[in-house]
């Protein structure tokens, strides 16, 4: 969530930075892009209490 809070305050990137992003969220698909089990639902839920990161 950090990362698309910097791009909705328009903060920029290097070009490296930036493509490493791409990368990473490339790679990161395949694991969320399928039907979660409960306990990969409920880890979920506990880190989305954890405070931003900005």
């Amino acid at each position: 969530m950090a990362i698309l809070n910097h791009f909705h305050r328009e903060d920029s990137y290097s070009k490296e930075a930036f493509e490493a992003l791409k990368e990473f969220l490339i790679n990161l698909f395949p694991l969320v892009c399928r039907d979660q089990t409960d306990v990969e639902r409920e880890r979920l839920g506990e880190l989305a209490m954890l405070p931003e990161w900005t």
